[in-house]
């Protein structure tokens, strides 16, 4: 007489120990929203000072004082004294400067921080080191110039960011750090891999051949995971190219794009935690990639009923998905991509001066930042992007 086998069920133990591991996911997600959120505040804050500090120095010498002394009212007010400290700290090295250099015959240049007035007096407290920012730099775009390249050559120029220490380039091309990938994402890197090789028209039927079965924006999300599991620039934007130019030649519709992208913004998080820092850079390379073909932008993508309306509503309703401060840095990125291609800054192309387009943008930016929109333009002048 058979024995009936009974269920395995999983050891007290090891349910505990899935729950800390997913406890430990979830905390790692919040810690980088908030990490996310404390650099776009430091950002907000520069731009608030550069701001002041601007119209502090349009003003008439006998209103400057005045000023910087309702300033100094409201710092004494808000900030504690062990901060204030530090100003005094510098404005006295600055003295220590110049008596240095008057004993060896030399004029020392004052800094323009060490001519203000004195905030307050300094209580003996030891001072406290001030951190660095830890807001990530991102290489400024080209000088700006007139449009007058062939469009053929703008299209195929890359963008170029700021290489990280290590020698990234240097690895096996489409080899992933994810150690147990699904056969679905072994096949498109296998894919992909293929298509580092072939001539751009060989795409479409090598795609139909390896994922033609599959559900279309099922097949696009697969892609573009696969893309933001690597290890190098080069073979993420090959992932976007890829979709990008079957998009072009009729492949797949543009309309599979927008929510593959959606499943993929949803992913970027718990990306984050398995070590991909650079997932993110997937979306701006697509949405970048996507911008449509103007008389401003010849490198973008033609399409029938393919426009910026069309363009800025799959921005929207992709990068909702996304935390609203990697939504913004994602849209940086994007908008440094462009300028790039265009070699013209965005507030100069004729497709961005109609209907509102730049308030649009600086909106929607605004509120994933959490600035009005004069702070976002004092920060995107900062990455060199005129809006």
């Amino acid at each position: 007489m058979a024995t009936a086998k009974a269920a395995v069920l999983p050891a007290p133990a090891q349910a505990k120990d899935k729950l800390q591991k997913a406890a430990g996911a979830a905390g790692s997600v919040s810690a980088k929203t908030e990490e996310n959120k404390q650099i776009v505040k430091m950002k907000k804050v520069e731009a608030f000072c550069k701001q002041l500090l601007d119209e502090w120095s349009s003003l008439a010498e006998d209103k400057k004082r005045e000023s910087w002394q309702t300033v100094a009212a409201k710092l004494v007010e808000r900030v504690p004294a062990r901060f204030l400290r530090l100003i005094d700290m510098d404005a006295a090295n600055d003295d220590d400067t110049q008596q240095a250099a008057a004993s060896k015959g030399k004029k020392a240049e004052p800094r323009e921080a060490a001519k203000a007035p004195a905030l307050v007096a300094a209580p003996p407290a030891k001072p406290e080191a001030v951190a660095p920012s830890t807001a990530p730099q991102v290489e400024p775009s080209a000088e700006e110039e007139p449009w007058g390249e062939d469009p053929a050559q703008a299209e195929e120029e890359p963008f170029e960011e700021e290489k990280p220490a290590q020698a990234e380039e240097e690895e096996e091309p489409f080899e992933s750090e994810h150690d147990e990938a699904s056969d679905a994402l072994q096949e498109v890197r296998a894919l992909l891999k293929q298509c580092q090789s072939l001539p751009e028209d060989r795409w479409p039927t090598l795609f139909k051949s390896k994922l033609g079965a599959q559900p279309e924006v099922e097949a696009i999300a697969r892609i573009f995971e696969a893309s933001m599991m690597v290890k190098t620039k080069p073979e993420r934007q090959l992932g976007a190219r890829v979709v990008v130019e079957l998009a072009r030649n009729s492949s797949i519709q543009v309309k599979s794009i927008t929510p593959a992208l959606e499943v993929a913004a949803g992913k970027l998080e718990s990306l984050h935690t398995e070590g991909h820092d650079s997932a993110w850079h997937l979306l701006s390379d697509v949405i970048s990639q996507m911008f449509p073909r103007t008389p401003s932008t010849t490198w973008g993508l033609l399409r029938v009923g393919w426009n910026w309306a069309a363009w800025w509503a799959m921005v929207s309703k992709v990068l909702a998905t996304a935390d609203p401060y990697r939504a913004f840095d994602i849209t940086v990125l994007a908008l440094q991509m462009m300028q790039e291609k265009s070699k013209c800054k965005i507030n100069q192309q004729g497709v961005w001066k109609d209907g509102g387009r730049l308030q649009k943008l600086k909106r929607m930016m605004g509120d994933w930042g959490q600035m009005d929109e004069h702070a976002v333009e004092d920060v995107l002048l900062t990455h060199e992007i005129q809006v």
